[in-house]
């Protein structure tokens, strides 16, 4: 170091303001991670993994703008830098034991001593490099990096003419539904995919309160066991999942609903949204960032899911539909039309052109709706987005409306109300359980949760909410099996989605305005 004898400076990384806690609303995302830049690809393998900060989701299972690729990214962003919530639990089930894919002997000309590879998701141990001709050696001849964007760089102690590259890369064309739908093994004890949220609370203390697949949901086979594990979670939680309808083949809003009921988006715990979304140049599922939003605004009340993120600001630059690659967009007609206008405009359409396209690059057309076909939507229990006074989420029911216009299912609020009231009184009495049935056990229960609904009331967070303990619902069978039965009454507020002014041209007021304007004549 040199001696130092004068004024200096020194600059610090801006500090990264922490996320807002949100444990009302806790996402627990499924999909794709490029792993193999994480600190441990082997843990990020199909494992619950509770995520605190975009620092931590790099370190736990990568990160990259592809999210067509890296589904799980897609979450990670929308809660980390567009809305800044924390915490999420992501399970990757991206595997390198099954989803790799391998290359031999490709030729690189380098640049000086580096080399960048072109190629997302390439194992570093994997890689074998010849230089000229020659074996080189990891560390002595050569070292290896990640840029930015996830792209393999190769530094060479010496100067090379050819380099000739042999790697694995983790080729997520490879996962199917099934691998997000998982299983259980149980010869090996082993829980894979959708199956993992059974072991969220085993392993991790926390309750999923939203479950989401950006990027798979919009398949009927993910969505129906994603849809039948919102309920009954270790033996009794609920949570809500968040689904994306199919906007390929739900190309326009007037189509929606038809898909969604023919292939089966309909359960009062489950919200499906319609179209996907971008932020500048990013696209998402909508469901990524509906999901972030509704954390956001839990955040913003205490953790207490009483606020409608409908009306919200969704922090989003438009909305769009997927057509699918390039090649299905073009091979299906598709063109610019009244609809909107093309994100990206292929430079031609030859056959080679088709050919050279990344299947994982889709071609996605602009989209707006109106006030009334958003309305439209949402009397279809269909969530959306709506641009007044700034791009807004726009949908206050559940999915299961108009099959049922019960209230307590029917208004996402007050659904995720009843959720989130039963989840936190399993944690808070499960103490009591196995202590002696007598009075004093009775008593507790009925004035601490008095007390914690007449709290919730004070603060205009609920209408109403009153528990009892009547005897005519206790016969002596029921408490010599050990069995003590509750009855809570409770009244959460229901969104106002319609505000309405009449009015009234008054000719008695015109008149007498006159009337004094000629006195004043």
């Amino acid at each position: 170091m040199a001696y130092p004898h004068g004024v200096y400076i020194n600059e610090d990384p801006t500090p990264v303001i922490t996320p807002v806690q949100s444990d009302s609303a806790i996402q627990v995302v499924i999909g794709t991670a490029p792993i193999n830049t994480a600190l441990d690809m082997v843990a990020a393998v199909n494992r619950p993994i509770l995520i605190n900060s975009f620092t931590e989701a790099i370190k736990a299972v990568g990160y990259s703008d592809d999210f067509n690729r890296f589904s799980l990214c897609q979450s990670v962003g929308a809660s980390f830098r567009v809305f800044n919530v924390a915490p999420l639990v992501l399970i990757n089930v991206l595997d390198p034991g099954k989803h790799t894919t391998h290359v031999e002997g490709m030729d690189r000309a380098p640049a000086d001593k580096k080399l960048t590879v072109g190629e997302l998701g390439v194992i570093l141990e994997s890689v074998e490099i010849q230089g000229d001709g020659v074996n080189l050696v990891r560390d002595t001849d050569f070292s290896t990096a990640f840029d930015d964007k996830g792209n393999l760089v190769i530094f060479t102690e010496e100067v090379y003419q050819l380099l000739t590259l042999s790697y694995d890369y983790l080729d997520p064309a490879k996962v199917t539904e099934l691998d997000i739908i998982g299983g259980y093994n149980a010869q090996t004890g082993e829980y894979t995919g959708l199956e993992l949220i059974e072991q969220i609370y085993p392993r991790l203390g926390i309750l999923p309160g939203q479950i989401l697949a950006p990027g798979w949901s919009h398949l009927p086979s993910v969505n129906a066991v994603m849809t039948a594990k919102l309920t009954n979670i270790n033996g009794g939680f609920k949570c809500i999942g968040v689904s994306d309808l199919n906007t390929t083949e739900a190309h326009t809003y007037d189509r929606a609903y038809a898909w969604k009921n023919d292939n089966g988006y309909v359960n009062e715990n489950l919200v499906v949204c319609w179209p996907k979304v971008k932020v500048a140049e990013k696209v998402y599922y909508m469901s990524a960032i509906w999901a972030a939003l509704t954390a956001y605004v839990d955040s913003k009340h205490e953790s207490v899911p009483y606020k409608s993120p409908s009306n919200e600001l969704m922090r989003i630059t438009g909305t769009v539909i997927e057509l699918g690659s390039i090649q299905q967009a073009v091979l299906s007609n598709y063109s610019a039309n009244t609809t909107g206008a093309f994100l990206e405009e292929p430079d031609g359409m030859s056959e080679a052109y088709l050919e050279s396209q990344d299947p994982f690059e889709k071609y996605h057309l602009e989209t707006y709706l109106d006030q009334l076909q958003a309305n439209y939507l949402n009397g279809l229990g269909i969530c959306t987005a709506l641009n007044l006074n700034g791009w807004r989420s726009w949908g206050n029911n559940t999915s299961v409306y108009p099959n049922s216009s019960d209230v307590k299912d029917r208004y996402i609020p007050v659904r995720r109300m009843f959720n989130w009231w039963g989840n936190t009184f399993i944690l808070t009495y499960f103490q009591l359980v196995d202590d002696p049935a007598n009075l004093r056990l009775i008593e507790a229960v009925v004035d601490s949760e008095n007390i914690r609904a007449n709290g919730f009331q004070s603060k205009g967070m609920i209408a109403f909410g009153r528990i009892e303990f009547n005897m005519d619902e206790n016969p002596i069978t029921d408490i010599l099996n050990g069995q003590i039965h509750f009855r809570q009454r409770l009244a959460f507020f229901t969104p106002a989605e319609a505000i309405i002014n009449t009015l009234i041209f008054d000719p008695l007021a015109l008149q007498n305005y006159l009337i004094r304007g000629e006195t004043f004549g």
